[in-house]
């Protein structure tokens, strides 16, 4: 057995690995290296957890710490983002802000993330949406009012395409 220090090792077939921060970083190395950067992503997302976040706020539905590469604009771009769920800001006004064109900023996120960033945008409120929707009792109107959407309608359709079925079902599924 040749010892290492590396955090994780892929050995033919194997992969081992020490410790429990470790063993997340392999298995998220294993799904991006299967399925991808961008699947890789969500999962990392449900791990992470930010102690300077007030209690009623919710936790970032996006991690960045699994990118093949640091990319300060996509970082600054999905974090305004994320602050912007309830209020969208037009993707001309993310990238003025992360001080690109909106051009610029679509080939970093294509790039990075695979994705155009207003689609990105968009999955990003409707995760949000979903977990208003399987984890607390608020009315659906005020979820869509509180992820962006300008009516319920315009809601129920996003969200049906994107999860295949009509939120209220969804929530009573998780009943």
């Amino acid at each position: 057995v040749e010892l290492k220090l590396d955090r994780f090792v892929t050995d033919r077939n194997r992969m081992t690995c020490g410790g429990a921060s470790p063993a997340l970083d392999m298995i998220l190395e294993f799904i991006r290296m299967k399925h991808g950067t961008t699947l890789a992503a969500e999962v990392a997302s449900v791990f992470v957890y930010e102690q300077t976040r007030s209690r009623d706020e919710l936790q970032p539905v996006f991690s960045l710490g699994r990118l093949t590469s640091r990319e300060r604009r996509l970082e600054q771009a999905v974090r305004l983002m994320e602050t912007a769920i309830e209020s969208p800001l037009p993707i001309a006004a993310v990238a003025k802000q992360v001080n690109v064109s909106p051009k610029t900023l679509e080939v970093i996120f294509k790039k990075h993330l695979g994705i155009a960033p207003g689609k990105f945008f968009l999955n990003l409120r409707l995760k949000s949406a979903d977990r208003l929707v399987v984890n607390s009792d608020l009315e659906m109107s005020e979820i869509a009012v509180r992820t962006g959407f300008a009516s319920l309608s315009a809601f129920s359709r996003a969200y049906r395409k994107e999860f295949g079925v009509a939120a209220r079902f969804r929530r009573a599924q998780n009943l």
